[in-house]
């Protein structure tokens, strides 16, 4: 959208150009454009780098209100339209938080699965399970990791038994060579780091 300050044309160049390399040096890559939905359908367009760059189309949800706006609405169909696959690109319940167990359910996770379940086009989703209170830019967005609430952990695994949710069983040889954080850690370019 506007807000990233980048010019419409000059987005899809880069996008189709970066697209071109990536294809013609490997076969098992996939592109995603993602979009927020703070911005109306036709906006989001003026973006579209075009069927043949874009594998997925992505959207990002965070706040509840963009759930059941007619701007992610619109997003799926049209996506339906172009015959794309849909991910949720990132999403956490920010302002909201676990902390407050069943009503931080009912007041995002219920939406955010609710559009999962009712949208076939919706094959994957991301989330962002942080505790943004520790963030020094977004620290108004919370503690949004599921598993410090028992009420939300619990009702998030119960979600996830859905048959509609498939999960990936890791083979018992594959051995992961990066350092692994431990506890609330994380990793960025290659250090890690404390988000207690």
């Amino acid at each position: 959208g506007s807000w990233n300050a980048y010019e419409a044309n000059s987005y899809k160049q880069a996008f189709q150009r970066i697209t071109n390399i990536f294809r013609s040096n490997a076969t098992n890559i996939a592109t995603v454009w993602c979009v927020h939905p703070i911005t109306n359908l036709n906006n989001m367009l003026s973006y579209y780098p075009g069927d043949s760059y874009v594998d997925w189309w992505s959207i990002d949800l965070f706040e509840p209100n963009f759930m059941n706006s007619s701007n992610t609405q619109n997003f799926l169909n049209e996506a339906v339209q172009h015959s794309k696959p849909v991910m949720i690109g990132e999403s956490c319940p920010s302002g909201i938080g676990v902390d407050s167990g069943q009503q931080s359910w009912n007041n995002w996770f219920s939406s955010y699965f609710n559009i999962i379940k009712n949208n076939p086009v919706i094959k994957a989703f991301c989330y962002i399970n942080r505790n943004w209170k520790t963030s020094s830019s977004l620290p108004q967005w919370l503690d949004c990791r599921v598993y410090k609430n028992s009420t939300v952990g619990n009702l998030y695994r119960n979600e996830l038994s859905n048959s509609i949710f498939q999960h990936v069983t890791v083979p018992s040889n594959y051995q992961i060579t990066a350092a692994q954080p431990s506890g609330d850690s994380y990793v960025r370019d290659g250090s890690s780091s404390n988000v207690n």
